[in-house]
């Protein structure tokens, strides 16, 4: 079964919290959050504080998409995030094991 999770950087900004609550009301299974350093790829997104804001705005999964150079440097904030399925690319393993082994 296919799950749907609207990537939160199509969203309004300047109008979060609708665009929350009308996520919560739709179909979509998950939150899909992608954080962005500028280095690991050339965009800069969000980082932990909005993804605090979204998890406090859904009961959905947060599906937070790494995609950062040093993920050791956030692994305390992010860890306070749990619980959120996190898919990391490329460098998977380092990038899990410096968030979750802390």
């Amino acid at each position: 079964m296919a799950i749907i999770a609207p990537s939160l950087l199509a969203s309004n900004f300047l109008n979060l919290e609708s665009e929350c609550k009308m996520l919560n009301e739709s179909q979509a299974d998950w939150y899909h959050l992608d954080v962005m350093d500028g280095r690991f790829v050339p965009n800069i997104s969000f980082g932990p504080m909005l993804i605090e804001f979204f998890r406090k705005a859904t009961n959905k999964v947060c599906d937070v998409h790494l995609m950062i150079e040093e993920p050791g440097n956030y692994a305390e904030a992010f860890k306070k995030q749990v619980p959120i399925s996190c898919r990391c690319i490329l460098k998977l393993v380092r990038i899990y094991i410096a968030i979750f082994s802390k």
